[in-house]
């Protein structure tokens, strides 16, 4: 049987998107050493390559990603920017992550399915002009034994463009 989605007024709903805004403040205040520790030992967090089809030919995602982490990668990536050792961040970026329709699925006794939609801004310098993205995140949270707390499982990102106009990819969706 397919999973139900949660209400918009239940408690767990509520829980989730606390989660993912505590999420965006954490990563858009460079809190990045906290938000590794929302996410489980064996995560999974792609960022898919899209590709433009025919209605018909397929979902447009490709097997490719322009990312395609685990914890240990992704810890990688943390250290070098609070070790300031990525130059693509010293300055640091300014950057804002707003987070939107929510969805949720119970899909286990542990873990809720959450697809949202996230629009990212970042302001590099003195640039006057923004990069943005909009993408969809199709989430996987897993209750932790342990805390009880939500953490991150998989994340696949769903960006809108099949050509990314980024500078590059040294921030977090």
């Amino acid at each position: 049987q397919a999973p139900t989605r949660i209400a918009l007024n239940d408690p767990l709903y509520a829980e989730v998107l606390g989660w993912l805004i505590d999420e965006a403040e954490l990563l858009d205040m460079y809190r990045y050493e906290e938000w590794l520790e929302l996410v489980t030992p064996d995560v999974s967090y792609r960022l898919p390559v899209r590709v433009n089809m025919y209605n018909g030919e397929g979902d447009g995602i490709s097997d490719y990603c322009h990312l395609d982490e685990n914890h240990e990668t992704l810890w990688v990536r943390v250290r070098r920017i609070v070790d300031n050792l990525g130059w693509a961040e010293d300055p640091p970026s300014r950057t804002r992550r707003f987070v939107s329709n929510l969805r949720v699925k119970e899909v286990g006794d542990a873990e809720l399915e959450a697809r949202s939609y996230l629009w990212f801004t970042r302001s590099r310098g003195n640039l006057p002009q923004y990069e943005t993205v909009a993408c969809e995140r199709r989430d996987r949270l897993r209750r932790d034994a342990a805390s009880g707390r939500l953490k991150l499982a998989v994340r696949e990102v769903l960006v809108d463009q099949t050509s990314l106009s980024l500078t590059n990819l040294s921030f977090i969706l």
